[in-house]
């Protein structure tokens, strides 16, 4: 009897820490299924914002391969205009916060090209099985690169093309990250109550209340009243509460 209490007691510990890592752990992914830039700027990819720059050109050719069967996905230079091509490509956001655990980068080019792509968050090179970049090739049915780290900052995605010059293609991208790595370790006072679907918790009149989704993504930005503040919040999920330089991690 006894053991079997124990080992239903190790289980439900176990189910409970699974649970646990499951909702502070996050994946963003975008695949690109029309074209959606027609400049190198910013734009929304999936509630979050990359811009995009390139350098090494002098025209611009932008578009998409939606080819049945193998599309490539967003294009950048046109192959039969080299003053499109660039030699160097970004893709940056700031908008994913946490730990980034990986990043996944499907890409490709019109064959032949010598490119390559890497992966940098908060400055620090991210890797393929040791190495910080790997070839852009030109079947676009090409193995996903992961490129794995542990870091937190800005993310950006670089090509570079130094001898030839080729159309350049993102399709997918797909970033794992942990919000809540760290959370637990900070000392805060800021106690946060759900109920009705409010969220309770006391501040100083001028604090600046900010709520995050798991993916880092600030939804809410408000201004506290001294004492009580509630807010509505009918969402469900793993959320950061900020109060001033208060955290608190809530899981709905």
């Amino acid at each position: 009897m006894k053991k079997n209490t124990f080992l239903k007691a190790a289980f439900l510990i176990a189910i409970i820490h699974l649970l646990s890592f499951n909702a502070s752990a996050a994946t963003y992914s975008y695949t690109f299924i029309a074209q959606v830039y027609t400049a190198y700027d910013t734009q929304n990819l999936g509630g979050i914002d990359w811009t995009v720059a390139a350098t090494g050109h002098t025209t611009i050719d932008i578009g998409f391969d939606g080819a049945t069967g193998s599309p490539k996905g967003q294009r950048f230079g046109l192959s039969t205009v080299p003053t499109s091509i660039p030699t160097a490509i970004t893709m940056k956001t700031s908008q994913i916060a946490g730990t980034i655990n990986s990043i996944l980068v499907r890409t490709a080019g019109s064959a032949p090209l010598d490119a390559t792509v890497s992966v940098s968050v908060g400055g620090v090179a991210y890797t393929v099985n040791g190495n910080s970049s790997m070839p852009v090739l030109g079947d676009p049915k090409a193995p996903y690169y992961t490129f794995v780290g542990s870091g937190s900052g800005e993310i950006v995605i670089s090509w570079s093309q130094p001898t030839t010059k080729k159309a350049l293609f993102i399709k997918t991208i797909e970033v794992t990250n942990d919000i809540s790595s760290g959370i637990e370790s900070i000392k805060s006072n800021l106690s946060v109550t759900t109920a009705n679907g409010k969220l309770t918790f006391d501040a100083q009149a001028g604090d600046k209340i900010q709520i995050y989704n798991a993916l880092g993504k600030r939804i809410i930005t408000k201004t506290a009243i001294d004492g009580k503040n509630s807010i509505l919040f009918a969402q469900h999920g793993m959320f950061i509460v900020k109060v001033g330089n208060q955290l608190r991690k809530v899981i709905l």
